[in-house]
């Protein structure tokens, strides 16, 4: 979720994050092999080193929905990739713009319609200084203080590039994560948490632990970034996983390095960000292929077993072929997926 070398202004590079968990969507069925089916592909004009990869499953009553804590974030604190459970989410009340415009019924589903930032045409991945105001009343006042509050915010991020945060430095701009404001008691607005991170690409689900802001007399509170983040949900829920939650660690039975060439993005109703469609493939693109030794063809098993600084460097163009033995958990529990 962090790229390596990712120039920030002169003298100042974004911090690599070597760990990332990935939400599978609940639609993974085994095969009639008994076999979990999973592809990481490289499609993009760089290189993936992979040291370690499992699968988690993790069986949980049926109503409820998991998350990772995942973000990313260059300061702590750093996501942990903990299971989140969510039973009961929590809406605001409320949620505009800095332009005041109502953006409740947008932020309410995952929908591809995103509350859209004010973008500077001049920077890709930059726009201007612009907040979101949530406000979610009394909604927040009954619940137990020493409950894990997560903030839930689904959405992506167009990402800039060295060359790019290099001109912007010279244009005297700074890029700024999100963070959060809360009102000061005298109409005004002040930090409250320095960095809040951002969701790490393409859409998914990023999570924020909130427990410590005091929200539950004044339920507001703004989201403020001259990124070009688009959001699409974001709402409040108490983790209710504690020690419920079960989980298996699945190694991989099959791991093969092989090339698979370039699905064809595209985009399913004509707004961004475009999708990746795997099954209609270019074979070349105009990308450049960077120097050096990338891992042979063939099975990588051996590589991703543990963390131990042995990758399997992955090209452009290529991937892994992953395959998983589904009867490995137990059966499951009335009510649980």
């Amino acid at each position: 979720s962090g790229g390596m070398g990712f120039f920030m202004s002169p003298g100042e590079y974004a911090p690599p994050d070597p760990t990332e968990d990935v939400r599978i969507p609940p639609q993974l069925v085994s095969q009639d092999d008994g076999r979990y089916l999973l592809r990481v592909a490289e499609p993009l004009e760089e290189v993936t080193y992979l040291d370690q990869l499992y699968l988690q499953v993790i069986d949980h009553p049926s109503d409820w929905k998991i998350y990772p804590d995942e973000r990313f974030t260059g300061s702590p604190p750093f996501p942990t990739g903990k299971p989140l459970a969510v039973a009961h989410p929590i809406f605001p009340q409320s949620a505009q713009s800095d332009t005041g415009v109502n953006l409740l019924s947008t932020l309410r589903h995952v929908d591809r319609q995103y509350a859209e930032p004010p973008i500077d045409s001049r920077f890709v991945g930059y726009a201007r200084d612009h907040w979101i105001e949530l406000d979610f009343g009394d909604r927040l006042s009954n619940l137990d203080p020493s409950d894990p509050l997560i903030l839930y915010l689904h959405g992506w991020v167009e990402y800039t590039y060295s060359h790019v945060n290099y001109a912007a430095w010279q244009a005297g701009i700074t890029m700024r994560s999100p963070w959060i404001e809360l009102p000061d008691g005298n109409g005004g607005w002040i930090p409250a948490s320095p960095e809040m991170g951002f969701p790490a690409g393409l859409p998914r689900m990023m999570t924020v632990d909130i427990s410590k802001l005091p929200l539950q007399k004044d339920g507001r509170l703004r989201i403020r970034t001259n990124m070009e983040v688009f959001w699409d949900q974001i709402y409040a829920s108490v983790d209710v996983s504690k020690n419920t939650l079960i989980k298996h660690k699945l190694a991989p039975v099959v791991a093969e390095l092989r090339t698979l060439g370039y699905p064809r993005e595209y985009s399913p109703d004509g707004s961004n960000p475009t999708v990746y469609d795997y099954h209609r493939l270019d074979l070349g693109v105009p990308f450049k292929n960077l120097r050096g030794s990338f891992t042979k063809h063939g099975d990588v098993r051996e590589l991703l077993q543990t963390v131990d600084d042995r990758f399997v460097i992955l090209a452009r163009g290529e991937e892994v072929a992953l395959e998983f033995d589904a009867s490995q958990p137990p059966s499951l529990p009335e009510t649980w997926s």
